[in-house]
């Protein structure tokens, strides 16, 4: 008992433990918080697709039908009309062979990786991958050699040196806490240079990349080149569930040899449903992520005003980095004073003195609320003395 106890202070005193805020309203850009309400600046929903009407409208319709669970694994009694027109519309939308849904996109990463890989194999992973990648890669039992951060050089040296005849170079799209993106072209050619699968974690790009929303893919203008693509759809799409999809082989052997996806209850219909719409309304609805683009360059645009250095970014991850963990939960803490929820980000989820601001902009952020949030934003970073200790 001592030791954990230890464990927890050590956490504490690190300024890296975590617990939750509870909402008691969230609608999309507007969460309640201890009865009063703030501006969310940290979520996901980047098209404020949540609490959308035709969204909201398909969900009481299909429960209406199924009702409220799946009543079990999809492999015995789980799977639903609404489970296959899911991955029937995935596959058309993101133009690949097959597709294949997963309680979240988390468990699609743990699925995936160790169902296709084992200890023969060696994967090579881009160093700030989601944890979800570390943890399938570790599940699998494979060799994991990390290449520095979208550092092609280095990857290209590792896998000169690697003697393993089955390999895989896997990345996010869209990097969680940095906005960034991986590059893809070079993958692609690596992969091909040295025989590997490349394996492309989407979550972040779905719906907000390409001139459709059908992610990395489409934004770059690829065609088959990504062997498997995996993503969620808590994000852009406001619903839960995770998915594979690509080539038809490897969709087969994930579905044949993923634990979290055998031996998991399956996400219920009228969620399978949400999904579906929100795809239909992401393809149609095109405005959105033209209007988010104008957003994310305001938000930037205004932050560099208060003196706050911040890159470009054509996505809606806008990392404000502050360095040290304790100042970065002050200057959380600041900011909800003025009524602003936004997350500080510690280790281990982002390296040691890099804690940031992880502020991501959403479609219905208003322009005057933007100009608010990042004059706070650079008052608690001139008030903290960001950058000068």
């Amino acid at each position: 008992m001592n030791f954990f106890k230890e464990k927890l202070q050590t956490i504490k005193d690190k300024d890296e433990y975590r617990d939750f805020r509870v909402l008691e309203s969230f609608q999309n850009t507007i969460v309640s918080y201890k009865n009063k309400e703030f501006h969310l600046m940290g979520s996901n929903n980047y098209l404020s697709l949540n609490n959308n009407k035709q969204l909201n409208k398909m969900a009481k319709e299909v429960v209406d039908a199924f009702g409220t669970g799946a009543g079990g694994s999809r492999l015995t009694t789980g799977t639903s009309f609404w489970h296959e027109k899911l991955e029937d519309k995935l596959t058309k939308s993101k133009n690949t062979e097959s597709s294949l849904v997963f309680g979240s996109g988390y468990m699609a990463n743990l699925g995936a990786i160790s169902g296709l890989t084992d200890k023969t194999w060696t994967i090579f992973s881009d160093k700030y991958n989601h944890a979800s990648i570390v943890d399938g890669i570790n599940l699998s039992g494979a060799k994991l050699l990390r290449y520095n951060h979208r550092d092609i050089n280095h990857l290209k040296r590792r896998l000169r040196n690697c003697l393993s005849k089955n390999k895989m170079i896997i990345t996010d799209s869209v990097f969680s806490m940095d906005g960034t993106i991986a590059p893809i072209a070079a993958l692609i050619e690596l992969s091909n240079e040295f025989d590997c699968i490349l394996v492309v974690d989407d979550a972040h790009g779905f719906g907000v990349l390409g001139e459709n929303g059908m992610g990395i893919s489409e934004y770059l203008k690829l065609g088959h080149e990504i062997d498997l693509t995996i993503g969620s759809f808590s994000k852009a799409v406001p619903s839960s569930g995770g998915y594979v999809t690509g080539k038809n082989y490897l969709v087969e052997i994930v579905k044949n040899q993923a634990r979290s996806f055998i031996y998991s209850t399956a996400l219920p219909p009228h969620i399978m449903a949400i999904n579906y719409k929100a795809i239909e309304i992401i393809e149609s609805e095109k405005y959105r992520r033209i209007e988010l683009r104008d957003k994310v360059n305001y938000f930037i645009e205004k932050l560099r005003e208060n003196g706050i250095n911040i890159e470009n970014s054509i996505t809606p991850i806008i990392p404000i980095i502050i360095g040290d963990s304790k100042i970065t939960m002050k200057i959380q803490s600041e900011l909800l004073k003025d009524n602003i929820f936004i997350p500080g980000v510690r280790p281990p989820s982002v390296p040691i003195g890099s804690s940031r601001l992880r502020a991501s902009v959403n479609l219905n952020h208003k322009y005057k609320d933007l100009e608010y949030i990042a004059s706070k934003i650079g008052q608690s970073y001139r008030k903290f003395k960001v950058g000068e200790f």
